[in-house]
């Protein structure tokens, strides 16, 4: 699987990575209660874990027409549990996000869309890595890509601060 990179057709800024994921809220919006998958502050250092400076990515979820079983959903589930152990053990501090299905849009529309991207957005992941590159093998070994799912993978940028105007 290769990754290409594209201009960013989105100018709704997404909430910012590291929000507090104890709240009784947050943990109902967990897509793996119980096993764990909490964020680290940005600035921890993992034992054993390399000191150059991690980068926030997030992989973006897109799930395909295609229609799974409910067995199909727990097998996701569980290779997804196991993977996001090993990626954390790993020391890149996954951080899901799980969006609801329901959505409102603005704006134009846009006819020149590929098929994938007419695809509903399902999820965000934000994770730490050391580059591009780190962040997209981390999306590519992702379970959900054998059950219909594509993902794109993107630096996270925190906002411009806005410069006061001119008198």
């Amino acid at each position: 699987m290769s990754f290409t990179r594209r201009r960013n057709r989105c100018s709704r800024s997404l909430p910012r990575p590291g929000k507090n994921l104890a709240s009784p809220d947050a943990a109902a919006r967990r897509p793996f209660p119980g096993i764990g998958l909490s964020a680290q502050p940005a600035g921890t250092l993992v034992a054993n874990q390399p000191t150059a400076a991690m980068k926030t990515f997030v992989i973006i979820f897109r799930q395909g027409p295609q229609l799974l079983t409910d067995a199909d959903k727990q097998r996701r589930a569980e290779e997804t549990a196991t993977w996001a152990r090993r990626q954390n053990g790993a020391g890149h501090k996954l951080d899901p996000h799980i969006l609801a299905p329901e959505s409102a849009h603005r704006g134009p529309e846009n006819s020149a869309a590929t098929p994938a991207d007419l695809w509903t957005i399902t999820a965000l992941l934000f994770l730490e890595a050391h580059d591009l590159s780190e962040a997209a093998q981390v999306a590519e070994s992702h379970p959900a890509l054998r059950y219909g799912a594509s993902v794109e993978v993107r630096p996270w940028a925190a906002p411009v601060p806005a410069t006061p105007a001119a008198p």
